[in-house]
């Protein structure tokens, strides 16, 4: 049976997320619970005898879905419960959107081929998606220029001093003061340039921070973007004294004195509707 998911299935769906995703690093009860409370998105669950034993999430973006995350436990995969939760959640798609959207790593060759034998291709107009993590080495940054956001006060007084009205990938929230209201609740920490002009929520892990949400004045330059990104890691790094970064962008350039290295997700299509 396959149904949607409630805040008293998030705790499995974490173990099933964890379970499925471990090169990831863990992520809290609590972040697929904000997900629920917030509605981001969509979570189908699968169960078998009352007992969840897979999920699906997905998110419609103006036009496109995005398929987020799959997962089945590893007890019941090879069974077709991951194609039943694909064929579902493409089912309630169908007629809303034009096309749905799965980014896939290039070293996923599982994953590429999962997705290609149910229909979807590689996608002719988006584009591959660069990830770059590294090693901390200290970029020079002034403490002063960030500013956590850890209140509604202290986000209206950012929101106010800069001009975030551009997102860094299309399948992001769009940044409004309603969703920054949301953020405030995620796991991890929202971090902010002292002009107003770079908003970010970052994610400290056991070993690294992760930057998961980008937010920017249009008028700054990409070259500006990326530096922004790799001194706000830097700055949370120390805070959190984890020795990597991983940050979207491809930002070798600002990382020649470390260790470091890229990955590539390519955007998958399956187009319902013309």
């Amino acid at each position: 049976m396959i149904r949607e998911a409630t805040l008293n299935d998030a705790k499995i769906i974490t173990k099933i997320n964890n379970e499925c995703y471990p090169f990831l690093d863990r992520y809290p009860v609590t972040y697929f619970e904000w997900l629920m409370k917030y509605k981001l998105g969509t979570i189908l669950v699968y169960e078998i005898q009352h007992r969840v034993i897979g999920f699906i999430h997905y998110e419609v973006i103006e036009d496109r879905a995005i398929i987020h995350r799959i997962g089945v436990l590893a007890r019941y995969r090879g069974r077709g419960i991951g194609s039943a939760l694909l064929n579902e959640a493409l089912r309630r798609l169908k007629g809303k959107v034009r096309e749905a959207i799965a980014y896939v790593s290039v070293y996923n060759h599982n994953a590429y081929r999962w997705f290609v034998t149910r229909g979807f291709s590689k996608h002719t107009i988006l584009r591959p998606e660069v990830y770059t993590w590294w090693e901390v080495f200290g970029a020079l940054f002034n403490k002063n220029d960030y500013v956590v956001i850890n209140s509604i006060e202290k986000l209206n007084r950012i929101l106010t001093r800069g001009k975030v009205n551009e997102k860094l990938f299309w399948w992001y929230p769009k940044p409004s003061k309603e969703f920054f209201r949301a953020l405030l609740e995620a796991p991890g920490v929202i971090l902010a340039s002292n002009d107003g002009n770079v908003i970010v929520h970052v994610f400290p892990r056991r070993w690294y921070i992760s930057i998961e949400y980008v937010a920017f004045n249009d008028s700054l330059t990409i070259d500006s973007l990326k530096e922004y990104l790799v001194k706000i890691a830097e700055y949370s790094a120390k805070v959190y004294k984890v020795p990597y970064c991983e940050s979207p962008l491809e930002l070798t350039s600002l990382l020649e004195n470390t260790y470091y290295g890229t990955w590539v997700e390519v955007p998958l299509v399956k187009v319902l509707s013309s």
